[in-house]
């Protein structure tokens, strides 16, 4: 799903739709395990400049090394389709949540300034 409401003028039109593929392309490859995908970084706090990627995390109820590589692999084909970046962070749920019990920063950022999509 692309970016709605008061948050829609963070991406422009290309990086949304490019990030809409990459949902969709993510929900088909993990096959129901998709917990949640989230915008975060310098894009969701709309600091972003030319050159920012476009943070997303993405949570799977349970990842391996096959899948992950896949959403990368996803990720780098729509850079190379459109020349827009996508950086994945790819977590499954117990990863996650061990992240946000230790209070790591990166958690912390994605709480406070993540979009979910």
């Amino acid at each position: 799903m692309c970016i709605q409401g008061k948050y829609k003028t963070l991406l422009s039109s290309q990086e949304n739709c490019a990030l809409k593929v990459f949902q969709e392309m993510v929900k088909k490859e993990a096959q129901g395990k998709l917990l949640n995908l989230i915008l975060f970084g310098s894009k969701a706090r709309g600091e972003s400049t030319e050159d920012s990627d476009v943070d997303v995390l993405v949570v799977i109820s349970m990842v391996d090394e096959i899948l992950k590589t896949k959403i990368w692999d996803i990720a780098y084909q729509i850079f190379k389709d459109t020349d827009i970046m996508i950086s994945p962070l790819v977590l499954d749920d117990g990863q996650y949540q061990r992240l946000d019990s230790h209070e790591r920063l990166i958690v912390k950022s994605i709480k406070k300034e993540g979009i979910p999509l």
